[in-house]
């Protein structure tokens, strides 16, 4: 929806714009993804309920370290989110 997109890009950045980008993880920095992310949900092109099982299933993926190493699918026998084998191994 245009109005919708021209409400949104009006927005100037503020501590509130911050903390509505960041409802989980508050850490008073925003990336380029949460920026998107939040985003498309205050757009309404998406809702948070959509994320949660994305973001949940990629945690699980990436452990601890934050990411996902193309190495260690290309290279592992062991199953990507077998976190504590990762760390182990």
């Amino acid at each position: 929806d245009m109005k919708a997109f021209e409400t949104w890009n009006r927005r100037e950045l503020s501590r509130g714009l911050i903390d509505e980008l960041q409802p989980y993880h508050h850490d008073d920095k925003i990336d380029q993804y949460e920026f998107l992310v939040a985003s498309l949900v205050i757009l309404g092109k998406m809702s948070y309920s959509d994320v949660v099982p994305i973001m949940d299933k990629y945690r699980s993926l990436a452990c601890e370290e934050g990411f996902i190493k193309a190495e260690e699918v290309e290279e592992s026998d062991q199953e990507l989110g077998n976190c504590k084998q990762r760390d182990m191994g």
